[in-house]
């Protein structure tokens, strides 16, 4: 648990690249090992492109939406 009078709880911390279904996988069992249930998650991922919007390519694009969006999708779906 904690030191801090009142509190209740710990955190788990499991870093993953969560750009990779495997690391999701991981990610998941990881955090199984220690609880069978998650009250809080914090699905933080971010990509960006250094290009002005009106030059963005679409494979870019795709790229940031891939991680900023779809894997956080994911890791909250597993």
């Amino acid at each position: 648990m904690n030191n801090i009078p009142g509190i209740k709880g710990k955190a788990i911390s499991v870093p993953s690249d969560i750009s990779k279904v495997a690391e999701i996988e991981k990610l998941v069992a990881e955090v199984g090992k220690q609880t069978d249930h998650v009250d809080i998650l914090f699905a933080n991922a971010g990509a960006t492109w250094g290009a002005p919007f009106d030059t963005h390519p679409p494979e870019a694009f795709a790229k940031v939406m891939d991680l900023n969006v779809n894997s956080v999708f994911y890791s909250i779906q597993k």
